[in-house]
Parts: C-alpha cells; sequence; structure tokens
C-alpha cells in the first residue's frame, strides 16, 4: 500500500520576457537583471502529488485541469507503481476528482487499486501537498530562464517550454519537513 497526497495548482502564468536577462554589474546589480516587462501567454496547472511513505513526487503540468487531465495524472500514479500495490489517495472536492467520467475510469481499475480519501469541506489544508504548492510557490518566483518571447515563437511552444521549466523546477522527492 502506498499514500499519495494529491491536487492541482491551476493559474500558474506562462510569461515570457520581452528583453534579454542583463549580466551583474559591480556597484549596480549584484545579480542578473530582468525587465519588469513580460508579455502574458495564459495560465497552466500544475497536478502534482507526493508519496508520504517514500517522498517521490508525481507531476503533470496542463493547460487545464479538468477530469481528463486528473484521469492523465491517475495513468501516471498508476504506472509508478506495481500492479498489486493498493493506492490511497488523499484530495479535495474537486469536481474532477469526484466527476463521473473519473468515476467510470476508477471502475476500469482492479478492486482495492485506488482508494480515495476527501479531505474536509474548506479543509484542503490538511492535505500535505499544501506545504509543497506553498514553497513551489514561494520559490518559483525565484526561478530563472524562462523562456523569452520573440514574435516567431507561438504561445503554445512558449506553454510548452514553461511546462519543461516548471517540471524542471520539481524535485523527484521530497520531505513532509521541507515544506517549512
Amino acid at each position: 500500500m502506498t499514500i499519495v497526497s494529491c491536487d492541482e495548482k491551476p493559474a500558474i502564468q506562462a510569461i515570457a520576457t520581452t528583453a534579454p536577462d542583463l549580466p551583474p554589474k559591480p556597484g549596480v546589480h549584484a545579480t542578473f537583471a530582468r525587465d519588469h516587462e513580460y508579455k502574458r501567454h495564459g495560465t497552466l496547472s500544475l497536478l502534482a502529488g507526493i508519496d508520504l511513505l517514500t517522498g517521490k513526487v508525481h507531476a503533470l503540468v496542463k493547460d487545464r485541469h479538468r477530469s481528463r487531465e486528473f484521469i492523465e495524472f491517475l495513468r501516471l500514479v498508476d504506472a509508478a507503481y506495481p500492479p498489486n500495490t493498493a493506492i490511497k489517495l488523499i484530495l479535495d472536492n474537486h469536481s474532477a476528482h469526484i466527476s463521473r467520467e473519473t468515476r467510470t475510469w476508477l471502475a476500469t481499475r482492479p478492486v482495492g487499486r485506488f482508494e480515495l480519501t476527501f479531505t474536509p469541506k474548506h479543509g484542503s489544508w490538511l492535505n500535505p501537498i499544501e506545504g509543497f504548492f506553498s514553497k513551489f510557490a514561494r520559490q518559483s518566483c525565484a526561478i530563472s530562464g524562462w523562456p523569452q518571447s520573440t514574435n516567431s515563437r507561438s504561445a503554445s511552444w512558449l506553454a510548452s517550454t514553461t511546462s519543461i521549466a516548471i517540471l524542471s523546477f520539481i524535485p523527484q522527492s521530497y520531505k513532509l519537513a521541507d515544506a517549512a
């Protein structure tokens, strides 16, 4: 058996810089400087789960977070464990978690493969994944290397590149003590 705390972090901005970063200059700025101007290309959603027994992080970045994206996340979790392992999920009551589409997909899995435990309404803060998202939000502001926008690149290219940047920032393993 394994226990996976999971949730979504919606509305991560896919933004691009409009000018190259400036290298450090003694007496002017000690680190790379970035222009405050940016171009917005919509938002992305991070679907993530932490195995509470091993600390393994499961993550998926999508442009939305509907039932089909949640089912894709469940497939990712399903593939990460041997077929005879029971997977207990801790999650909130988001509509994608309780939808007919999700219930139908879960019904195709072997009996006992997935067990869902829902946090109380207005109690999603009880889910341990929230500490991970809090740390992600604090540290993601410091991510360098966000893609730079040019007229020849499409918004879908930027969203894809931003997804890669988000996933490269997420650790493979996470300890709940790291949330502090």
